[in-house]
């Protein structure tokens, strides 16, 4: 049998990790342990001894009434089973009065006679008495208590004795008086403690006994079991009352000695069996008795035979029995280890209660037995955690240790056991003394295993692992350095290949690496970790504590990578803490453990510049580490801080809102979880502060704010001097505090934040991890201390501070930009106050260095280069167009390619609009045209770019040997992962943590492959003719658009909009003075008033005229018409100012002139210029002289120069085939539109849906698109506003939607007529993304589509349509076509709107129909 008690433990580490504060980026780490116990064996202690159990059988005899008391009358036995009740009753009472018995004087008497025994010589008078008595108290004892020592004692002293009568000693001793008086008196207190017991007995219960045995045993066979138990119970009966009366005539003694004899004469085997078991050493014992009382030598000799024949059957009998109990017992308990069947273990329990009740006490088989019935009980506590089990398992164990004195060879294992239950209990009360007793006990384990006794390494384990704990409990610096002393000794005994050299070396690397944290002494950190090392190497693969010994090693390395930030140190973490991970599946007890210690890592190596896959894996793994925690589960607050902190980690880098939500929610529960006085309270508290904080930065709400602050005080009052925390809760209350001075300008907040950040710089010294940030914040807090109060010291502190915070962030560090920037601030706050040329040029150095730093999230990239845009522009430095440049480079970095669509498009939202006119406008100003439009390019339709990187074609890359045709195909098979990727559903709801879990497990997987998408980029970049794979186009890719009609760039600015006119051979400026972004603005807001048929209030009318007024001056005013309610009013001063400023200055650059052929100009617009009808511009004040755009030349369209360049790999093959989808049964002229277009395209070619029998269907409809070349659509279409890839057109069942059509890929695309409302609207908010369902399929495929700006007229459709396709069927020879020539699309439009203005329409009815594209 195997008993578990565990030696050193085996204690790793998961970091319960805090989020960063916008000042105090990186809070300490907290630790919980979790150890893995190791085990030694202990064997039951079997040996070969005569034992009995039961005390006294004798023969039935007769019945007295000695004390005046009456026996109980038995009337009217019936049968066998009425006779065995009564019989037990007397077995009973008979116990009960053994019970009562005060063994206490019979032990006191035993002891003065062996004292009076030893203190005279053998043949003195006094000895030979003493001998007898002795001899006497002993058999009286064993006769009680069934101990065979005292019986073996017994008939040797009565031996020795009756050898000194016959040969009595002639040698004589002098014995003084006084003395022999002291011996006499020792002699007669013995006999009167003997004779003190003898009385103890009941003679009533002795009396009673014998009458109910007498009155019972006519009822049962001779020979039978329950006669022979009844009768030695009558034995025992008649001995005791032979005491009590001390009865010289011996006639108790006699009818017991007969009815004994009569006794062991059974007929049945079991009866045999218990009879040679127990009844034959008390046989011997009557005779010694007997031989006392009547000094017959022939009762010596009686006993002496008797014992001689035997003693060979009982021993024999007696040890087959105890074996056989001890084995029965021991496999239950293998049985149970295996099956886990309690049953088996109770029965085991019971087994060994049955051992230590039948055998003797001091007996080796009791011994055993009480040993092992201990350690199964302890077993049973672990499982059941019954206190009861325990306390009982620590009794038995101490029983067991007072039994065994030294020096015999199994007490120090008996120590050992006895003080490891003690430990458990300490681990469940937290009893000090528990502890303490457990450590004493092992110390005096280690002390009786010298060396070389082969169990020494485990007891000097076992005094560690105890001492260790104290160590954590107490934090004494002595109890940890003898742990690690221990250790050193017992791996000096257990060399390889001992099995447990492995353990010891873990737990004695751990002992090592919590010295280092206590000390710091870097040589305890090298040999923890070369420690390590050496256990992992001797746990190969599959051995079952290999990960133990893979996560041991990865958390001193992990230490050692927070000393020396080395990036191979924390790949190598990363490889070793994978490695564990796959050594625990689910349901390992420790996955959890990995998961999260993984997470940590790789969260850490995103915030060095890592990539997006580290972080959402890291959200990936604490989401199932959560799962593995479910409530309540004690570790569940620390899965939902790690997995909150991430979550914040990510909002971030993406903005996210939804991460921050969840993130506070989580820190909530935390906070719920880890009520005062828990330990970790005050890092929740600091963590829901944090990410509340994060919120009033985001949304502005005062209670967040408050509610911040509030948490950092409580957290910081449950953080006393000493404690680690303290530095970081002031940081953290110093930044909320900051934030409130920047709200409210209170000079008191001001002054508590430097206060605090003063107060954690003391707490950081030089070598503490976070001393930069402390560095960092107070520089900042002074810094607007200075722009508060203009003290010089300030400010002069404050760049001396940034400078050192500087110094302490070499990269990879993921702050050391946020240093660079706060570095260059104060240094142009300086420059602004000294105008020193040197202090602006470090300044703008600082700047390009934050913006261009790789460690970091594109998003801060960019927030960086957007604040050294601001300075360089307003200081006119030459730096100005490389701020730009780094601007621009993040953007499409910012919206990432594994990001799903919707995010994508969201990330762009934020502060990017503008971005590209403004870097253009600074070329432009600065003379650079060509990079103007180049910037343009690169900075506009960064979503639509994104999208067409993944459909690029990599034909010219498969002719490129050795690499090109394998890495076109990755880069082929990785765009589709990503594309298919960009349209997943990432809803969820705030805390179904399941469905976040495979949304982050797929996002984390598509980031590794958009990392991998831009490693085999680069890779093609390095080919020859490859340098600018997938760059931005430079001037001179674009120019071809202009090849034959000029591209028309419109720059919105606010101070003054510019014009660039790109031909084939030239780049041509025309600034626009007086449409700046105000003046635009009204134009903007008229046209949608006009549009929308609203009526034009008095008070916009006044506040367009004082602005125009004041911008312009009172000759530019634009005055509306009022004229019943028709918008046309409002739309003539627009489209005359749009004459005047923008189409009469390029029309006259291009001498363009009024003719029959006219020319095409594709306007590029950017900003509200998108929102503007360009194409209308002109003079309507007099009907008879109009002077318009559509006079001149043919309008079109385009949201990027790239849209206008030829696809060399675009199918011109396919036959011509056309879809038109109506809405019949809401627009009742979308019927007479379709039969117009059935006059030019026969059915073959023609695919109608939405009319009776084939409905228009999204999927349907969607699919279609790839197929077809020309798609007409005649149905409602609909801009959104806050969603604006929601933006659709209506079929019959749902939206077909801008997200849904970007799935389509369509080669076959020539030409989309989208005869439906605001379907090249866009997105007001980002102007320069082309969010419009017109857009949408002209980035997917179809080179040329019209569309329209606001809604149109139901009736209307018919009538372009007809004039529409009349004019794009119209063959050379005048006769309709069998295809169209989509060429002449731009040109068709033109006659179609010409047409429908003919019939005296209002302008909002045919200014909307516009061309994009070719």
């Amino acid at each position: 049998m195997a008993f578990l008690y565990p030696q050193l433990n085996h204690l790793t580490t998961i970091i319960d990790s805090f989020p960063n504060s916008k000042l105090d980026a990186s809070p300490p780490n907290s630790q919980d342990l979790i150890s893995s116990s190791k085990f030694m064996s202990v064997s039951p202690i079997l040996e070969t001894v005569v034992v009995s159990n039961n005390i006294g059988r004798g023969s039935a005899g007769r019945t007295a009434d000695i004390d005046g008391n009456t026996p109980i009358a038995i009337d009217n036995l019936i049968n066998d089973e009425e006779a065995s009740e009564i019989v037990g009753h007397a077995i009973s009472l008979m116990a009960e009065c053994k019970a009562e018995l005060s063994l206490s004087d019979l032990d006191t008497a035993i002891f003065l006679f062996r004292q009076v025994f030893g203190s005279r010589p053998i043949a003195h008078t006094l000895p030979i008495d003493a001998v007898k008595y002795l001899a006497s108290a002993l058999g009286v004892r064993f006769m009680y208590t069934n101990q065979n020592e005292d019986f073996m004692e017994c008939l040797a002293r009565r031996l020795q004795d009756l050898d000194q009568l016959i040969h009595p000693d002639q040698s004589t001793t002098v014995i003084r008086q006084e003395d022999e008086t002291d011996t006499q008196d020792t002699l007669e207190l013995a006999k009167g403690s003997l004779i003190n017991f003898q009385k103890s007995t009941s003679l009533h219960v002795l009396n009673t006994v014998i009458f109910l045995v007498q009155q019972s045993a006519p009822y049962f066979s001779f020979g039978s079991t329950t006669l022979f138990v009844a009768i030695t119970t009558l034995v025992d009966v008649f001995y005791n009352r032979l005491n009590h009366f001390h009865d010289t005539t011996a006639s108790d003694l006699g009818e017991a000695i007969s009815s004994l004899q009569d006794a062991m004469i059974p007929r049945t085997e079991q009866a045999r069996q218990y009879s040679l078991t127990d009844a034959w050493m008390q046989l011997c014992g009557l005779l010694i008795e007997r031989l006392n009382l009547t000094g017959d030598i022939f009762d010596l000799q009686r006993a002496l035979a008797c014992l001689k024949a035997g003693t060979t059957e009982v021993t024999r009998t007696a040890t087959a029995n105890v074996h056989e109990q001890f084995s029965s017992a021991i496999e239950l308990y293998k049985r149970f280890t295996k099956s886990g069947n309690m049953g088996d273990l109770n029965t085991a329990v019971i087994l060994f209660r049955e051992v230590i009740a039948e055998r003797p006490h001091r007996t080796e088989h009791y011994i055993a037995g009480v040993h092992n019935l201990a350690s199964l009980l302890a077993v049973r506590f672990k499982y059941d955690g019954q206190q009861s089990d325990l306390d009982e398992a620590i009794f038995f164990h101490r029983q067991a240790v007072e039994l065994r004195l030294s020096p015999h060879p199994d007490r120090s294992q008996l120590l050992n056991s006895l003080a490891n239950t003690l430990r458990t209990r300490f681990d469940q009360a937290g009893e000090q003394s528990d502890l303490d007793e457990a450590i004493s006990l092992h110390r005096q384990a280690l002390e009786l295993r010298l060396a070389p006794n082969p169990s020494r390494s485990s007891s000097l384990s076992n005094l560690a692992n105890s001492l260790w704990i104290r160590f954590n409990e107490k934090n004494r610096r002595s109890d940890l350095d003898e742990v690690i002393s221990l250790g050193r000794q017992a791996l000096e005994l257990v060399l390889r290949p001992h099995p447990n050299r492995s353990m010891l070396l873990d737990d004695m690397a751990y002992a090592l690496w919590t010295r280092f944290n206590q000390g710091g002494e870097q040589s305890d950190l090298d040999e923890a970790i070369y420690l390590n090392r050496q256990a992992l190497e001797l746990r190969p693969a599959p051995h079952p504590e290999r990960s133990v010994s893979l996560n041991n090693l990865v958390n001193a390395l992990w230490t050692r990578f927070n000393q020396q930030d080395e990036q191979s140190v924390l790949d190598e973490a990363i490889s070793l803490h994978r490695q564990a991970l796959e050594l625990r599946p689910a349901p390992h007890p420790d996955r959890f453990m990995s998961l999260s210690n993984l997470a940590l890592v790789l969260r850490t190596q995103f915030s060095r510049g890592g990539e997006q896959g580290d972080l959402d894996e890291a959200i990936y793994l604490n989401r199932e580490a959560l799962e593995l925690r479910p409530a309540p589960h004690p570790e569940r607050s620390m899965s939902f801080n790690n997995l909150a902190n991430t979550l914040r980690t990510r909002f971030n880098q993406t903005g996210e809102q939804s991460d921050l939500d969840e993130a506070i929610s989580l820190h909530r529960q935390a906070v719920e979880l880890r009520l005062a006085p828990h330990p970790e309270r005050s890092k929740s508290l600091n963590n829901l502060a944090n990410a509340l904080w994060a919120q009033f930065e985001q949304r502005g709400e005062q209670s967040d704010l408050d509610e911040s602050i509030s948490l950092h005080r409580q957290a910081l009052e449950l953080q006393p001097a000493s404690h680690p925390d303290r530095s970081m809760s002031l940081s953290n209350l110093a930044t909320a505090l900051w934030t409130q001075f920047s709200q409210g300008g209170e000079q008191g907040d001001l002054d508590a934040v430097i206060y605090l950040d003063r107060q954690a710089l003391e707490l950081r010294p030089v070598t503490h991890p976070d001393r930069s940030m402390s560095l960092s914040n107070l520089a900042t807090a002074l810094h607007t201390q200075f722009n508060q109060c203009g003290e010089r010291s300030d400010l002069d502190e404050a760049i001396s501070l940034h400078r050192q915070a500087l110094e302490l962030r070499f990269p990879p560090h993921p702050e050391r930009a946020t240093s660079l920037n706060n570095l260059a601030n104060t240094l142009w706050t300086q420059f602004s106050q000294r105008g020193e040329q040197s202090d602006l040029d470090e300044a703008m150095s600082f700047f390009s260095a934050a913006a261009q730093y790789l460690f970091q999230p594109p998003s801060h990239r960019l927030n960086f280069a957007k604040i050294w845009i601001g300075l360089a522009v307003q200081s006119q430095h030459s730096s100005a167009i490389h701020a730009y440049e780094a601007a621009l480079q993040a953007l499409p970095q910012v919206a990432a390619l594994s990001l799903d669509v919707q995010s994508r498009q969201k990330a762009l939202t934020t502060g990017t609009d503008g971005l590209a006119r403004d870097a253009s406008i600074c070329t432009i100003l600065s003379g650079n045209l060509d990079k103007a439009i180049e910037f343009l390019e690169a900075g506009r339709g960064i979503f639509w770019s994104q999208v067409l990187s993944l459909r690029s074609p990599f034909h010219r890359l498969r002719n490129i040997a050795p690499n090109g045709p394998e890495l076109a195909d990755r880069l082929q098979n990785i765009a589709k992962e990503l594309e298919n990727g960009s349209h997943r559903d990432v809803t969820a709801q705030l805390l179904d943590n399941r469905k976040k879990l495979s949304i982050d497990q797929e996002a984390s997987r598509l980031n590794r492959l958009n990392e991998e998408w831009e490693q085999n980029i680069l890779k093609a970049r390095e080919l020859h003719g490859f340098e600018d794979f997938l760059l931005p186009p430079r001037l001179s890719s674009l120019k071809p658009a202009a090849s034959e009609y000029p591209v028309v760039f419109l720059i919105e600015n606010d101070i003054r909009s510019h014009c660039l006119i790109m031909t084939s051979t030239n780049i041509h400026h025309i600034p626009l003075p007086n449409l700046q972004t105000p003046i635009l603005k009204i134009l903007v807001d008229s046209i949608r008033m006009a549009s929308s048929q609203s009526v034009i209030s008095r008070s916009f009318i006044d506040q367009t005229r004082d602005t125009i007024t004041k911008l312009l001056g009172e000759e530019r005013g634009i005055s509306f018409e009022n004229d019943g309610g028709d918008s046309d009013g409002t739309f003539r001063p627009v489209l005359k100012m749009l004459w005047d400023e923008l189409v009469k200055p390029v029309i006259d650059y291009l001498n363009i002139k009024k003719s029959n052929q006219m020319p095409i100009l594709q306007w590029c617009p950017t900003g509200r210029f998108t929102f503007l009808p360009i194409h209308a511009a002109g003079d309507y004040d007099d009907p008879l002289a109009i002077n318009c755009a559509p006079d001149y030349f043919v309008s079109s369209y385009t949201p990027a120069v790239a849209a206008l360049l030829s696809d060399p790999s675009a199918s011109t093959t396919e036959t011509f085939r056309m879809m038109a989808v109506i809405e019949s049964q809401q627009l009742a002229s979308t019927k007479d539109e379709l039969n117009k277009i059935r006059q030019y395209v026969s059915r073959d070619a023609l695919v109608e849906l939405g009319i009776p029998g084939s409905p228009a269907e999204i999927e349907d409809v969607a699919a279609r698109l790839s197929t077809v070349s020309v798609v007409h659509f005649a149905c409602h279409g609909t801009q959104d506003a806050l969603k604006p890839l929601d933006s659709g057109l209506k079929l019959s069942d749902g939206l077909l939607r801008i997200s849904r059509i970007m799935k389509e890929k369509m080669p076959n695309g020539s030409l989309a007529f989208l005869c439906a409302c605001e379907t090249a609207m866009g997105d007001q908010n980002i102007p320069d993304e082309a969010m419009s369902l017109a857009a949408c399929l002209l980035f997917s495929g179809f080179r040329r589509v019209v569309a329209t700006m606001w809604e149109m007229m139901d009736k209307d459709g018919p009538t372009i349509s007809d004039a529409f396709y009349r004019e794009l069927f119209r063959g050379p020879d005048g006769k309709t076509a069998g295809e169209p020539d989509v060429t002449k699309s731009a040109y068709a439009l033109h006659i179609a709107v010409k047409e429908l203005r003919s019939r005296k329409v209002s302008f909002r009815r045919w200014i909307p129909f516009i061309h994009m594209g070719k």
